[in-house]
């Protein structure tokens, strides 16, 4: 099969996909990309990286108080990134989903502290 041949069937696809109705009620419908295929696992991206190191060290005991803090705050920020940019370019509506959801959860987390504060 050539490239051209290969390209053409890649844009039938995505054709035909985009044609199709949103099918929220079957369950393959949250794991499809745009084109139709299944993605079911994706390596992570720079943002979901930093924020899971950032988190384990903001939580780590040998690392002083003010490091942890530090690392706490900016693995909250790289969380944020991480689920705005599920929430935008999510390959997937069940990216999309948890990237609301990862908003949500940072929001309600910072209400609740400021609640706290005051």
């Amino acid at each position: 099969m050539t490239t051209d041949q290969i390209s053409a069937a890649i844009v039938a696809a995505e054709m035909r996909a985009a044609e199709r109705p949103p099918e929220p009620w079957r369950l393959r419908w949250w794991f499809e990309d745009r084109s139709g295929r299944l993605v079911l696992g994706q390596a992570p991206n720079l943002a979901a990286g930093a924020a899971t190191g950032l988190q384990i060290i903001g939580r780590a005991p040998f690392v002083p108080q003010k490091g942890r803090a530090v690392a706490g705050l900016l693995g909250q920020v790289a969380t944020g990134l991480w689920g705005a940019d599920e929430l935008i370019r999510g390959v997937t509506p069940a990216r999309r989903v948890i990237g609301a959801a990862t908003l949500g959860v940072l929001a309600a987390r910072a209400a609740g502290q400021r609640r706290r504060r005051t």
